[in-house]
Parts: structure tokens; sequence; C-alpha cells
């Protein structure tokens, strides 16, 4: 129910579990906690618990810097993150304001040089993970155009750190491609309600 909008997760049958088997314990427990909680707040009205221990989780990782050591880990955190957002904007106004997620994320996908054309941070990306790490920062691009929009907040991802190209129709599929680029119609906010970091 979250891929077909948000397409921050691997495609292939069993993908996920594979997107996890190479990272550290720790991370992958914080990974499926956030998880748990972005389909808890899509289905269920109760997501305190799910929040809270996803956040525990979470806290762990931000410490321990070792755990995200690895390109792998870092986009399993970013994809937890993002989940985490996705959680708590389906979570009600208690919640919805809550921005240390989308800070988070956006340092971390900017540090992978995820907002670059192509995405680079030094080295040859394989395809598998320049096209999951590029569905992941389209995927935040529009979740921070939605929160913005719905909580008269700032804008955290300037425009031209996002620009869409032919392949990613390919690669977000029909829905999510069309959304995109009704998010950046629907969801000009004037300049006195704009503040983009990056």
């Amino acid at each position: 129910m979250i891929h077909p909008l948000f397409p921050l997760l691997p495609r292939q049958i069993g993908g996920i579990q594979h997107n996890v088997e190479n990272v550290p314990a720790g991370l992958c427990e914080a990974f499926f906690a956030a998880l748990e909680a972005a389909i808890t707040a899509s289905t269920s009205g109760h997501i305190e618990p799910a929040l809270t221990a996803a956040a525990k989780q979470l806290t762990i990782i931000q410490v321990d810097r070792q755990l995200t050591a690895t390109l792998q880990s870092k986009l399993v955190y970013l994809q937890s993150l993002i989940l985490m957002i996705i959680a708590t904007d389906h979570s009600g106004p208690s919640h919805v304001q809550d921005n240390r997620w989308f800070g988070l994320a956006i340092d971390t996908a900017t540090n992978m040089r995820l907002h670059l054309l192509p995405p680079h941070d030094g080295r040859e990306l394989e395809p598998y993970t320049r096209d999951l790490g590029r569905r992941c920062w389209l995927t935040l691009f529009i979740l921070d155009r939605w929160n913005a929009a719905g909580t008269c907040g700032q804008l955290r991802i300037q425009e031209n750190n996002a620009k869409l190209l032919d392949s990613d129709y390919e690669l977000l599929g029909d829905t999510t491609y069309n959304m995109f680029r009704k998010t950046v119609r629907l969801y000009q906010l004037p300049p006195y309600m704009t503040n983009e970091v990056f």
C-alpha cells in the first residue's frame, strides 16, 4: 500500500529482505520498526506504540555511526527515515509537525549526493543502488511538498534539485511520475512561505 505511491522499497519479490541482509542487525531492526510504523499508520489509528518503537531504534542509529558506514547501510537508513515521515504524516496533527525525520532524511540523502544528476559520491554506483537512491530522493521531494502545503510550513528541497528525467518514468511508474509532476505544479508556495535548504 506504500510502494505504489512512494516507490522507496525494492520492487522484486523478496527484495526487502535482500535489501537489508548485508546491513548491521541494529539497522535492520530499525528499518522493520519504521516499516511497521508506516503500515500501521496507514491501516490503524493506534500508532503510538509503533512510532515509539521505531523512533527508539533510529535514535540508536544516530548515535552509533558505525551502523551506517557503508553505502548500502546509508540507503537502508534513508529508507527508514522516509518511512517515519510517511508514518508521522498519516498520524494526525499531533505528529505531522514532527519535522526531525525530514531533516535527518535530507541530510542523509544529500550526503549520499542523491540530489545530483546523476547521483554521484565519487564512485560508480551499481544500477540497483543508483535507481533505488533516485526513487528515494524523488519520494522525499514529494513528501516535502505535501508536508509544506499541509502545514503551511517551509519547503526544504529546492525544485532545481529534483528535476524529472525521461528515464524517471520507467523508474517511478506512471502513478508516481504523474503525481510528481502535479506536486510541482500544485504545491507552489509563495516566496514568504519558502526557505529551501537544499
